[in-house]
């Protein structure tokens, strides 16, 4: 474990990037469920309990996909196997028959594909809406190519009535360029199951506090990369904010907490409001989410109105470019669970990371800098939230 430096009051770079290396270098991947996601919990409990918190694992159960085998096979108008693999929440079955291009999976875009396999572009709506879609259409499998480079993880949300696969964008536009030069027939094969499984949230806070504020984000990560960006960036700037207030004194009326399985679904964090006593609820006065902090340059700052304004405020201040997103865009990470609640809300992001879901999410790629500002933001804004007297 890394060494810190707890009477240190300032953003610590080293250690921050030290932290995002022992989970996804040592540690890896991140999936909700696995063994790996574990260790991580245990590491991050063990990091806030050096800092001076108590600090604990809330365990939780859900369900997962595991995916036993795929293969996707190209017929005709030639025989070759294509790299591909399940999307979480797949129906498992074989198919074969004809390929159809079904554009971007909309409702217009598939008319034509019962009975085929349906050939889609990721962009545009959902993978959920993606897969809906197809099957109401008929389809009898989908494969989903990436919008860019490379293949990205994702999942459903809700179990898919058909095979569903996904392959790279260059896999995905030779195979419309064979489409648009005659027939083109593949077989599908997918299988897998749904187990249950057990996954963490890691919480913290100052021994007889009353949390009147939550800073989090989720440290889980797709399976298939080490998620240093999505979430580990986020999750180490959690850490190095709790080790400041720590160093300075001002952690009372702050907990933490880490979740697990937000890849899944949010899971973790609607864990962790379903189990808030009714005087917790009624304490909490705001919740600060960090998630994907590690790339880019324009911070994307979202939640309700008071908060983006004074996070804003703190940006301008340092320089950094920003912009307000307010409450538009708020649905996709673990601030929506405390928002469904009426608790304002704070999430800092930037939709802007082409190793999104990747195996190239690396540390190598992420910004020193960036998680320093995330860090010294958020302290801003909560030292405002904080400043009126407890309700």
């Amino acid at each position: 474990m890394p060494t810190p430096t707890p009477l240190a009051d300032a953003f610590d770079r080293d250690l921050a990037v030290a932290h995002l290396r022992e989970l996804t270098l040592e540690i890896g991947p991140r999936p909700a469920g696995s063994a790996n996601e574990h260790a991580a919990a245990e590491y991050l409990r063990d990091t806030l309990a050096g800092y001076g918190y108590e600090a604990d694992l809330q365990q939780f159960t859900l369900e997962t996909y595991v995916e036993h085998a795929t293969e996707l096979e190209l017929v005709a108008p030639e025989a070759r196997s294509l790299a591909a693999i399940a999307i979480a929440g797949s129906a498992s079955g074989t198919v074969e028959g004809e390929v159809v291009n079904g554009g971007q999976g909309m409702v217009d875009d598939l008319i034509g594909a019962g009975g085929r396999i349906a050939l889609i572009e990721r962009g545009g709506i959902s993978y959920e809406q993606k897969v809906r879609n197809a099957a109401e259409a008929g389809a009898t499998g989908v494969i989903i190519y990436n919008s860019e480079g490379g293949v990205v993880s994702q999942r459903l949300y809700n179990l898919a009535g058909i095979p569903a696969v996904q392959v790279s964008r260059e896999e995905g536009l030779a195979l419309t360029d064979l489409l648009a030069g005659g027939p083109v027939s593949a077989r599908l094969v997918v299988e897998g199951s749904v187990a249950d499984s057990v996954s963490y949230n890691v919480v913290a806070r100052e021994r007889g506090t009353v949390c009147r504020a939550v800073i989090g984000g989720h440290y889980d990560s797709v399976f298939i990369g080490p998620g240093a960006n999505d979430n580990a960036s986020g999750t180490v700037v959690v850490l190095e904010v709790a080790r400041i207030l720590a160093a300075r004194d001002e952690a009372d009326g702050v907990c933490i907490a880490l979740f697990g399985a937000e890849e899944a679904g949010l899971i973790g964090s609607e864990h962790y409001v379903s189990a808030l006593s009714e005087a917790d609820h009624a304490a909490l006065e705001v919740m600060l989410n960090f998630d994907m902090l590690g790339v880019g340059e324009l911070w994307s700052f979202i939640g309700t109105t008071e908060l983006v304004s004074a996070a804003g405020e703190a940006a301008e201040a340092l320089g950094a470019p920003y912009e307000m997103a307010g409450e538009l865009k708020g649905a996709g990470s673990d601030h929506a669970s405390f928002e469904t609640l009426g608790i304002p809300v704070l999430m800092f992001n930037c939709f802007c990371d082409p190793n999104y879901h990747q195996p190239t999410d690396l540390p190598d790629f992420i910004r020193r800098e960036r998680l320093e500002q995330a860090a010294v933001i958020g302290l801003e804004v909560l030292e405002g939230a904080l400043s009126e007297p407890a309700n």
